[in-house]
């Protein structure tokens, strides 16, 4: 196929989607215009498709040479993905009102449009769906439109095309959508309006087809399937038996990810049909070309799959064959080896080969020199295979892009490390598991030629308690080895012995407190011999079984051991004997003695003998019992027995009885001796002192003993209290005779009184003065004498003062300490009191400011001590004090604090003395604190952000202005809520201290990481499929490449919501699962095509001028396009557009020709397109020159959204009537000057016009310019 056919081919389809999206500009333009105006822009849309419509029926029919000629045009796939896309692009904008509509494919008769319901009774949308559309005004008023709806549903559209048909059901079903959710009065009248006019002049009626050679009887190979469109064999074209069958082809994309271009499109083969008896059609078509290259990469043919559809499809008489292509962009790989083929690369090194994820493209501004990327890592030790690995390098440093893929080749060296083996000495006998884990490691990398010494285990004996072996090491097979580059190996060996147990013996006491004795422990048994695991063994028998313990007074006793035998289990054994004590009994007895000698015990008194007939152990305490009475009157003796006590209260026992003896005292009756002192002074009592002084008499006498009584200690007694002497002077009577009685004997004392004098002295009172001998001699003298108690009366001194001219000053009598005194046992001594005043001074307190500029307050003035003391010549004075040394100012917020006096002593020098104190001010200073809070709710800052509160050392005086610091980082990340804390600045950015420290709080706001589904959009493609087909949406989303690992795309679409009976457009619906638990639901389009359909035309060009008087110069005749046939195979007729020439302005010598458009000429079979040149001659420029004929006005193209000439020729096409006539070139509207309101532009076939609104305009240039710029980009894929 020429480039120029390929270029008429793809322009179908590229200008599909321009009309499409041109159409809708123009359909909703009338929504920025007046409501006063009848506007009909929907008309450019019905127009364009029908006109398409009607272009492609006059070219239907196919011949067998047609067929032949054309063998890799278009397949059917290619024209399906084209009308899907035109399709799914129209009525997304037409329906986005719509939630959720039921469509059964294309409108082909009046039947459907009556069967269409309202959206209120087949749309069921979603109720997510329906709780985001505005709710319904009720008061508006619907029944014009309701009543418009139900009159077009009972009329007969079976004349009208498809394609309007279509249209006009997508505005019933947008209309009956609108009816639910209007809010608006104008909402509703614009769109009756619409309505009504695309009904009055955009339904188009059908036109005959053409069918090529209907006159003929086709061959089986070129027999149409489609019975709806082809006309029928004769019934003697063929045998009954034979069937018709259909292959059709299609291109799958195994890397989805890459867009499958233009140019392999075009190589998939065309549709056939063959006749036959049974489906043994045997597809044997290859490609020529297997491989093709881009500029981004080569795209690879794998081969149709014709062995899995080697029959057709039971029910369907339909093959599809299906060729498999996959891309490999170009680029860069990496790839790690080993340099020794015999150690393969670990898992771990693989990894760290470098993931280069560009495609780089070659030549241009693309990336064509690439450096080789270096590991994360340059060694690596694989201890699982005891290897070092060390990275050598890559095999270039770098490379030049090309076509393909080019490979840095890294090498990595492996060093065996040594390795150390261990074996057991016995054959059978494994080694356990903590011998094999001392094997020794040594990743040391060696060098060819280093000696490596072998080394040792950390222990060369092991006990296995398991087995109950014992196992010694017994050295390596070498000692040392020469590394030659292959693995050293050392071979250790342990030998293994069965373990040795022993058998011990050990005593203990049995009896509870007791500790066995040294001299049994030392007759415990000792057994040398060596015993080996599952040996029986018999405790040693003691030849002797009791022994005598002293210490303790008793007897040992053995009882035997803890087991008869014992089992050696591999472990040693111990029997434990066991000796229990038991201590010998003792009683205690009682006897009675008399302890009066000469006196026997009477038998009444032995009788009370206490009797005791417990026993004791040796070391028990045993308290001796009393008798029952401890007295006894003995009439026959004439006196009493007392019970004295035993000669030991309590006693422990001693190995022995114990014997307790109770003493007996027996006493006579006896008669005394006693002693009263009286005083012999009448109205005198005799002290208590004297009373002590009376005799005692300790003895006892018998009746009838003649008694003297006793002399008292002393005979006389100085009476301080009366002030006298007692003097005893006899007894009364001197001595007596006992007569069975008590002798009394009575001492007298007599009383006298002492004698004291009056005495006198004088006193200095003033400390370090001494009285003058002058006033000494003034003393009173009294000679008389007084009794205790006699008052006496001091007498006064000659004179009262005495002028002290030596000291310089006044003596003055100041009295007696006492003017009387009572005698109190002593003479009485009057002291006189002199003073001595001197000349008296005073010192006097002021205080200072010592603060420049401040002024001491009033209430520091009031702190000034007052000192009322006077002080003599001479004298030192120590400056007082203030009361408060510091003084708090709130008036100018600080502290006085008192410095001291300008000295802080003086001595007086014959004049008062002055202090004066000074005081300094110090403002009060202040700080700046922080603290920082959460600003989410139910978030707690974590201990982190606490760490970044900013320290300020400063201090601050009232008044001044403190600035808020920043913390060092405003975000932070915490792992723990999953998220991100934000600094969202302080509550204040300064503050003026007020007489307070400042608090900055500063807030922290948390917004938890957003998922996957918040994060990530999924992409999908439409499903295209024929009818029958099974869709697999899965592989449609075109991103799941760059979504996160291990994302999973699942098909939920509810069964029967896709007919694959029906062609139509549905809609799926894919989840998208990610691996943070995320999901996220995505629609996916799916068009359900009908049956191909065949059509070939020939196509030819030709120019005429449309300026009378002017003919067309040889420049504008030479880009006249090929002339050509043409074969479509699609599920619906494509209109075919005329391929407009380059340029379209050809400058001449007196002029420039313009082109503006084509006129078809229909013919059977052929289409012939008369492209029309208007000759414009020089002359002076004007303001604003208009064009004739006056074209459509058209939305301004930018000029980053204008293509070429030929696309905005091609976008002519869209808008010419079915009449042949020629089609003006659309031009760029004139702008109209701001202000100039009279001027009009012309709406496009509306016979009507209006002022364009701004909003207008901008919508329809938005759309216009969309198309205009998928023009352009079909016209690069088409050069490319």
């Amino acid at each position: 196929m020429s480039f120029q056919d390929r270029k008429i081919k793809y322009s179908i389809r590229k200008l599909s989607v321009a009309t499409v999206s041109l159409a809708i500009g123009f359909l909703f333009a009338p929504t920025a215009i007046g409501v006063d105006q009848t506007v009909h822009a929907d008309e450019l849309e019905s127009t364009a498709q029908v006109g398409n419509k009607s272009d492609n029926q006059a070219s239907e029919g196919a011949s067998e040479a047609t067929k032949i000629e054309n063998q890799d045009t278009t397949s059917v796939m290619a024209s399906a993905s084209v009308q899907a896309e035109t399709k799914e692009d129209n009525q997304a904008i037409i329906k986005s009102a719509t939630p959720t509509v039921t469509e059964a494919g294309q409108v082909t008769d009046s039947t459907a449009l009556r069967n269409s319901q309202s959206v209120a009774e087949t749309v069921q949308p979603s109720t997510e769906g329906a709780a985001q559309l505005p709710s319904a005004n009720v008061s508006l008023k619907k029944s014009a439109l309701e009543n418009y709806l139900k009159e077009l549903r009972n009329k007969d559209f079976s004349r009208k095309t498809d394609e309007s048909l279509e249209i006009l059901n997508d505005l019933m079903t947008a209309a009956d959508s609108l009816l639910q959710t209007a809010t608006k009065q104008e909402e509703i009248d614009k769109v009756y309006r619409n309505l009504v006019t695309f009904v009055n002049s955009g339904l188009r009626n059908k036109k005959p087809k053409i069918i090529l050679g209907k006159d003929k009887i086709p061959s089986k190979e070129v027999e149409s399937g489609d019975t709806s469109s082809k006309g029928k064999l004769p019934e003697d074209s063929a045998k009954q038996a034979d069937t018709t069958y259909r292959v059709e082809y299609k291109f799958k994309n195994s890397t989805p990810i890459y867009p499958l271009p233009n140019k392999i499109r075009s190589m998939l083969p065309a549709a056939s049909e063959f006749v036959a008896q049974a489906d043994d059609y045997k597809d044997v078509i290859q490609l020529e070309t297997t491989t093709v290259s881009v500029p981004t990469g080569t795209w690879t043919f794998h081969g149709f799959d014709t062995a899995k559809y080697g029959k057709a499809i039971a029910g369907t008489k339909v093959k599809t064959i299906t060729g498999t292509w996959s891309f490999e962009p170009n680029g860069v790989d990496y790839e790690f080896q080993s340099t020794n083929p015999d150690i393969a690369l670990p898992a771990y090194i693989t990894k760290l080969t470098p993931k280069n994820p560009t495609d780089y493209k070659m030549g241009g501004l693309f990336l064509t020199e690439v450096d080789a990327e270096q590991p994360s890592e340059t060694t690596y030790v694989d201890r699982a295979n005891k290897v070092t690995w060390k990275f050598e390098g890559y095999d270039k440093e770098k490379v030049i892009i090309g076509v393909g893929r080019r490979t840095f080749v890294g090498r990595w060296a492996p060093t065996p490390n040594p390795e150390y083996v261990f074996k057991s000495s016995k054959a059978g006998v494994p080694l356990p598991q903590s011998i094999l884990d001392m094997l020794p490691s040594d990743e040391v990398s060696y060098k060819v030629g280093d000696t490596i010494v072998a080394k040792q285990p950390a222990k060369e004996s092991v006990e296995e308690a398991e087995k109950d072996y014992v196992w010694t090491f017994k050295g390596y097979d070498h000692k040392n080895a020469t590394y030659d580059g292959k693995r050293v190996i050392y071979t250790g060996i342990w030998e293994v012995t069965p373990r040795p147990h022993h058998v011990s013996y050990r005593f203990e006491s049995g009896t509870a407190g007791l500790s066995l004795p040294d001299f049994i422990q030392k007759k415990t048994p000792k057994d040398t011999s060596t015993y080996y695991n599952t040996q029986k063994v018999l405790p040693e028998e003691l030849t002797t079984t009791t022994y005598t313990d002293d210490v303790n007074d008793g007897i040992w006793t053995f009882v035997g051991y803890d087991a008869n035998s014992k089992t050696v289990k591999k472990a040693d054994l111990a029997f434990v004997g066991k000796w229990e004590f038991k201590a010998n009994q003792y009683q205690a007895s009682y006897r009675f003695e008399s302890a009066t000698a000469g006196k026997d015990l009477p038998a009444a008194i032995t009788a009370l003998s206490p009797n005791d007939s417990t026993t004791y152990v040796n070391g028990a305490a045993v308290s001796a019992k009393q008798p029952a009475q401890t007295t006894y009157t003995d009439t026959v003796n004439d006196g009493t027995w007392t019970f004295k006590g035993y000669d030991a209260d309590s006693t422990v026992v001693n190995k022995a009885n114990v014997d307790f003896v109770g003493k007996w005292e027996f006493k006579e009756n006896q008669y005394r001796a006693a002693y009263r002192f009286e005083s012999a002074t009448a109205g005198k009592n005799l002290p208590v002192a004297i009373t002590a002084l009376t005799p005692s008499d300790s003895e006892t006498y018998l009746n009838g003993v003649a008694v003297l009584a006793k002399q008292p200690i002393q005979t006389t007694y100085t009476d301080a209290v009366n002030d006298g002497i007692w003097t005893f002077k006899r007894y009364i009577p001197a001595g007596a005779v006992v007569n069975q009685a008590d002798v009394t004997f009575v001492g007298q004392w007599e009383f006298r009184a002492n004698k004291y004098q009056a005495t006198y002295h004088f006193e200095s009172t003033t400390t370090s003065k001494a009285l003058p001998s002058a006033i000494t001699v003034l003393t009173p003298s009294d000679s008389a004498t007084y009794v205790n108690g006699a008052a006496v009366s001091a007498k006064q001194p000659a004179q009262m003062t005495y002028t002290d001219t030596v000291n310089d000053g006044i003596w003055t009598f100041k009295g007696y300490n006492a003017n009387s005194a009572v005698v109190n046992k002593a003479n009485v001594d009057f002291v006189g009191k002199w003073t001595f005043e001197a000349n008296k001074y005073q010192a006097t307190y002021r205080f200072e400011s010592a603060t420049a500029d401040k002024t001491l307050p009033s209430a520091i003035s009031a702190l000034t001590p007052s000192d009322s003391a006077t002080y003599v010549n001479g004298a030192s004075v120590s400056a007082q004090q203030p009361s408060q040394t510091t003084y708090t100012d709130t008036v100018n917020d600080g502290t006085w604090t008192f410095k001291g006096y300008d000295a802080a002593s003086a001595v007086v020098n014959k004049s008062d003395v002055e202090f004066v104190g000074k005081w300094t001010f110090e403002a009060n200073k202040y700080q700046a604190t922080y603290r920082f809070e959460s600003a989410t709710a139910d978030k707690a800052l974590p201990a982190a952000i606490a760490t970044l509160l900013p320290s300020d050392s400063a201090t601050y005086e009232n008044g001044n202005t403190v600035s808020a610091q920043q913390p060092s980082q405003t975000t932070y990340a915490e792992t723990v809520n999953d998220g991100t804390w934000t600094f969202k600045g302080y509550d204040a950015a300064s503050v003026v201290v007020n007489k307070a420290n400042v608090e900055f709080v500063g807030k922290w706001e948390f917004k938890a990481n957003p998922t996957n589904a918040e994060t990530y959009t999924p992409q999908v493609t439409e499903e295209t499929i024929k009818v029958g087909d099974k869709p697999n949406l899965i592989d449609n989303v075109t991103n799941l490449s760059s979504l996160p690992a291990g994302t999973k795309v699942v098909d939920i679409t509810p069964v029967g919501q896709i007919d694959t009976t029906k062609p139509g457009t549905y809609s799926g619906t894919v989840r998208v699962d990610y691996p943070d638990g995320s999901s996220t639901e995505v629609p996916v389009p799916v068009n359900v095509l009908p049956a191909p359909v065949i059509e070939t035309y020939k196509v030819t060009y030709r120019f005429e001028s449309a300026t009378v008087d002017n003919n067309l110069p040889t420049e504008v005749l030479s880009l006249l396009p090929q002339s050509g046939t043409y074969t479509t195979s699609s599920s619906a007729a494509i209109a075919f557009v005329p391929e407009a020439p380059m340029p379209v302005e050809v400058a001449a010598a007196n002029g420039t020709w313009k082109f503006v458009g084509y006129e078809k000429v229909e013919e059977e079979t052929s289409l012939t397109f008369v492209g029309k040149w208007t000759f414009e001659a020089k002359q002076v420029p004007s303001p604003q020159p208009q064009p004739s004929p006056v074209p459509p006005a058209t939305p301004e193209v930018k000029p980053d959204q204008e293509t070429d000439s030929a696309a905005k020729v091609q976008t002519d096409q869209l808008e010419k009537k079915p009449e042949s006539k020629p089609v003006p070139n659309a031009k760029p509207a004139v702008p109209t000057p701001v202000g100039d309101k009279a001027k009009q532009a012309t709406l496009p076939n509306t016979g009507s016009t209006a002022p364009v609104s701004i909003a207008g305009a901008a919508t329809s240039a938005l759309l216009a310019g969309l198309g205009f710029m998928i023009l352009g980009h079909k016209r690069k894929d088409d050069e490319a």
